[in-house]
């Protein structure tokens, strides 16, 4: 059931937004193809979309309800073909989202703000209700000290997720917006019984020959 309602969906939702973010077009509507931060390719998205969905879908037997996998899709779509959109084409990319999906179920606010629960409650939430309390670290260094945020969450959760079904993962975005804490605050949070961890550090001018 799961893979025959996946099937469809795929078709329903992949290709009309493939061509409106690579090449502006959907349906009879022709505008500039969207913005990336980081640029893509087709093949890049579906492959960041089938291992975001490989890292939620734990049983497939388990899954029946056609409306719970399209919600998961969606889910998957914003964070694989949405994340490296900038900011204005993110806005576009939702709505013609919305449009394919025809407003079933999905939340009003943006969608970037909600988390779907795939495998527990199989509701939309706000990301903010997943912010946990802030913690000092336990030696109290400055440099490890992260303030959980909605943005921290979204991340870590990623990251988490792409960790467990052991899938490479990197993160891409301006100076100071905490992506080496988040990463190394993961890090320190596994088990040194069954992970080994080998920091480096790199600069402007680090080659792979360094490396």
């Amino acid at each position: 059931m799961l893979i025959e309602n996946l099937v469809e969906k795929f078709n329903n939702y992949v290709p009309p937004l493939i061509n409106f973010i690579l090449e502006g077009v959907y349906e009879e509507e022709v505008s500039k193809p969207l913005e990336f931060i980081v640029v893509r390719t087709d093949l890049n998205l579906v492959t960041q979309l089938c291992k975001l969905i490989d890292s939620l879908v734990k049983a497939p037997e388990a899954y029946q309800d056609p409306d719970q996998i399209e919600h998961m899709l969606v889910f998957c779509l914003v964070w694989s073909f949405g994340v490296c959109l900038k900011t204005e084409s993110r806005v576009r990319f939702e709505e013609i989202l919305r449009r394919i999906n025809g407003g079933r179920g999905l939340p009003s606010t943006n969608l970037f703000d909600n988390f779907y629960d795939f495998n527990k409650s199989k509701v939309w939430m706000p990301w903010e209700k997943m912010v946990v309390n802030y913690q000092p670290p336990e030696d109290g260094k400055f440099s490890k000290i992260l303030v959980p945020t909605v943005d921290t969450t979204r991340f870590s959760w990623m990251l988490d997720q792409f960790i467990q079904t052991e899938q490479p993962i990197i993160f891409a975005g301006d100076s100071g917006t905490a992506k080496s804490v988040i990463i190394q605050n993961y890090l320190g949070s596994l088990s040194n019984d069954k992970y080994m961890k080998l920091n480096i550090n790199f600069s402007s001018r680090t080659t792979s020959h360094d490396l």
